[in-house]
């Protein structure tokens, strides 16, 4: 823009007009745009433009479907980007007043849109973005500002103007009083009816004005009042606010009064946040450690952050229960991917050898890994890489997924390929057996055969074999 600037700086005011008109002659979009720009020196001349984009935000009755979703985002991030240029700080009061009109349109927007992607929800957070430096430019009266934010937030039937309590510039001390003026107070709160539940907006108000005041004290009063101390949601929340309030102490006594199992991991995570911060690493490593082995497979994730804490015994121990906690049970595509992740690699082909000797199917699913552990150990252990591959070739087609034909052929290609550095088969067939085998049993499969003699596979075997 520098330069472009500064060429126009030496033009007169007649070419600068005749660029202008020029322009503006060229679609109704360019005339659009230099009539708001030129208008935005006059803030009530601009207003008047910019009116016209809200009323066709607020107007709409067409509908948006999801594809279609994004175009009216679009309107009103571009209705925004214009108020937040020209007028938030200017003319904050028009500003207000134009946001204020799509906030009593919130129900028509929504019910005229799929916004199953949440582009709107998306540009809802710039407007309220906006509108809130507005307030802050505006300097209303603390209880005036309250009031709008209160029931705004009451009156929102989709969502979206509840994002209005993400407010943040406009918002002091003196608001949050104002704020809580209107509430009842927190010892009047009712305790959650388990049976009926009904959302408290009272409750609501005082957590969003404590986590404001950043009080971790007057939240847990709250939660008390609610009687949700026994709560297992409730506690994570106070354990998150008292972690962020470097009170690890506190956070680890809340979390370990959680009972409920499907909490547990959402807790463990906490408190791993608060015996990092505490220092306390035999209690992170005990947690890592517990989470290692779960009723369905060994968690890998859990195994490689307690090997950042672990010393080389710790190690050793842990990776000898994993072998034998794999080895009791049935091969699967989870055996794949922990030894792979262990790096145990003998093993992983030793248990690669013993199934595909069994003669058995396996089914698999989320594959990405394991193809990509099979590249990654082609040149240590040619055998394990090919079967791996193999393996993915029998799912395609022993499932009949020809729309993964593609991935298959290059399975299959990635199999001789590998083969070719296999010593010793340990009694599995070679790459010539294992194709003529699979044309034998698929041989109907006539898309599949095309793609892999277009693909050479059927070259490579037979100079590698034969």
């Amino acid at each position: 823009m520098g330069i472009l600037s500064n060429k126009l700086e030496k033009l007169s005011k007649d070419q600068l007009v005749q660029i202008l008109d020029n322009l503006s002659s060229q679609s109704k979009a360019f005339e659009k745009e230099i009539k708001v720009l030129l208008a935005s020196y006059d803030p009530k001349e601009f207003y008047k433009l910019v009116s016209k984009e809200v009323t066709s935000i607020t107007s709409n009755k067409k509908f948006y479907n999801y594809w279609e979703c994004r175009d009216f985002a679009n309107k009103i991030i571009k209705a925004v980007k214009k108020i937040e240029d020209f007028l938030v700080e200017s003319e904050p009061d028009l500003a207000i007043k134009l946001a204020k009109r799509i906030i009593a349109k919130e129900e028509r927007i929504a019910e005229n849109i799929d916004d199953s992607s949440g582009e709107v929800g998306y540009a809802f957070e710039n407007f309220f973005s906006m509108l809130d430096r507005a307030f802050f430019y505006a300097k209303l009266e603390p209880k005036e500002l309250a009031q709008f934010i209160h029931s705004t937030y009451l009156e929102s039937q989709y969502g979206y103007n509840e994002i209005i309590l993400q407010f943040s510039k406009c918002i002091d001390d003196e608001v949050l009083i104002e704020l809580e003026n209107m509430l009842v107070p927190v010892c009047g709160l009712k305790a959650n009816d388990t049976e009926n539940y009904k959302f408290d907006y009272d409750e609501h108000f005082h957590k969003f004005i404590a986590d404001k005041r950043k009080d971790v004290d007057a939240y847990i009063a709250i939660v008390k009042a609610k009687e949700g101390l026994d709560n297992a949601h409730y506690l994570l929340e106070i354990a998150k606010r008292l972690i962020e309030a470097f009170r690890e102490d506190d956070a680890i006594e809340y979390l370990n009064k959680i009972a409920q199992e499907n909490f547990y991991a959402k807790r463990d995570d906490l408190l791993i946040e608060a015996y990092l911060l505490d220092g306390n690493i035999i209690e992170v490593k005990k947690i890592y450690y517990n989470q290692i082995f779960n009723k369905l497979r060994v968690n890998t994730s859990a195994y490689l952050k307690y090997v950042k804490y672990a010393n080389s015994s710790e190690l050793e121990k842990v990776r000898k229960e994993i072998v034998e906690y794999i080895n009791a049970r049935p091969f699967a595509i989870e055996t794949i991917e922990t030894l792979d992740a262990l790096g145990e690699y003998d093993l992983l082909e030793d248990s690669l050898v013993d199934f595909v000797k069994s003669g058995k199917e396996l089914n698999l699913h989320f594959v990405t890994n394991i193809r990509k552990a099979s590249t990654a150990i082609a040149k240590e252990k040619p055998l394990a890489s090919v079967l791996i591959r193999r393996l993915l070739v029998n799912d395609c087609l022993d499932g009949k997924k020809s729309k993964y034909y593609d991935y298959a052929v290059s399975d299959f290609k990635k199999s001789v390929e590998f083969g070719d550095g296999v010593v010793d088969w340990r009694g599995v067939d070679d790459g010539y057996v294992f194709y003529t085998n699979t044309f034998e049993k698929h041989k109907k499969k006539y898309s599949f055969w095309d793609r892999i003699v277009d693909a050479g596979v059927k070259a490579m075997v037979e100079k590698i074999y034969l």
